[in-house]
């Protein structure tokens, strides 16, 4: 540690205000930064993880958007030609699209906020070492909120997956068969 001393001129009356800094190049700082960079690796692959399934998550997106825009074009091309049972099938599956876009959106909502967390995670970890403060309590509890909202993330996710299949497979039961003899 080195001391540096300021001294501030008020009404005549000098103020000695001693602070005590982290002396940036001592062995001992450089130590503690080297383990520091060691233990930040895992967060920055926990970091690149959540970019790939943010990547994910927003592909989805994209191709529900373009099926929502896709029905929302075939209905303003047909107006009233659409004979009232077809109609409803229509309807229904824009509403199973818009609630896919909500869910899905949840989760990459969520997601975002497991990034910003493990970012401030890491940012955390680096000032406690740079300023001297203990940090041990804050950090695990950051993580903690992170993992849970990964947690969420990923159940929104699977709630997303058994959207998709659900309606899958009434999009299949709309479809006629035919008999190839």
């Amino acid at each position: 540690m080195t001391n540096i001393v300021f001294f501030c001129y008020n009404n005549e009356n000098i103020l000695n205000l001693e602070l005590i800094m982290l002396d940036l190049f001592s062995s001992e700082t450089v130590k503690s930064v080297s383990a520091l960079i060691q233990a930040s690796i895992t967060p920055v692959f926990m970091l690149a993880g959540i970019s790939g399934f943010l990547n994910v998550f927003t592909g989805r997106l994209a191709r529900i958007v373009d099926r929502i825009e896709k029905i929302a074009s075939f209905k303003e091309d047909a107006k009233s030609e659409i004979p009232p049972r077809k109609r409803k099938i229509i309807n229904a599956r824009e509403d199973a699209l818009k609630k896919r876009m909500r869910n899905i959106n949840k989760a990459i909502l969520f997601m975002c906020a497991t990034g910003l967390l493990v970012s401030v995670v890491m940012v955390t970890m680096f000032l406690s070492v740079l300023l001297g403060f203990k940090s041990s309590l804050l950090v695990s509890m950051l993580f903690i909120v992170a993992m849970l909202s990964f947690i969420v993330a990923l159940l929104l996710f699977s709630v997303e997956i058994v959207y998709a299949v659900s309606s899958a497979e009434v999009d299949i039961g709309l479809i006629p068969t035919y008999k190839l003899d």
